[in-house]
């Protein structure tokens, strides 16, 4: 059902986000605590603000509303991704080559679950991060996140 009204969601707000002057990062809807959220994430390359996300849910609201995508009541959400934004579909992936991240794995890997490095590769749902250690590979489905380290 997520991924349905997440992906429904995207295409109503592509045609928003060119309007703005932005890209869509991420479309989410999921459970925070007692409460549903649709959460629409935008992003440019010079960053985004607290008036462009009010614009972006003002011009967002009525298109919503309309489509109706979502049965029962949730939380209308537009923000941006954030300076340790996290790394989830393969675009997220290829358009941060050569960043450095932290991945944490759901399960020990050589004794940790925490490793840093500079991303060098997504492919086949494999991440490959190059680390202080070397080159180490991770599947996507071992791992608990993957986001941009703030420095």
């Amino acid at each position: 059902m997520g991924k349905n009204i997440a992906g429904t969601v995207r295409g109503l707000m592509e045609p928003i986000a060119k309007q703005c002057g932005v890209s869509i990062w991420d479309v989410e809807y999921l459970k925070e605590g007692g409460n549903f959220v649709l959460r629409v994430t935008i992003d440019r390359p010079e960053g985004i603000d607290s008036d462009l996300c009010y614009r972006f849910t003002e011009l967002a609201n009525p298109v919503i509303d309309e489509a109706d995508p979502v049965d029962g009541s949730y939380c209308f959400e537009v923000s941006s991704p954030g300076i340790d934004r996290k790394l989830r579909l393969p675009e997220h992936f290829a358009a941060s080559i050569g960043r450095e991240v932290e991945l944490r794995t759901i399960r020990p890997v050589d004794g940790k679950r925490d490793f840093t490095g500079v991303l060098s590769g997504f492919s086949d749902d494999v991440i490959t991060l190059v680390t202080a250690g070397g080159q180490k590979t991770f599947p996507l489905r071992d791992t608990a996140y993957t986001k941009w380290k703030f420095v």
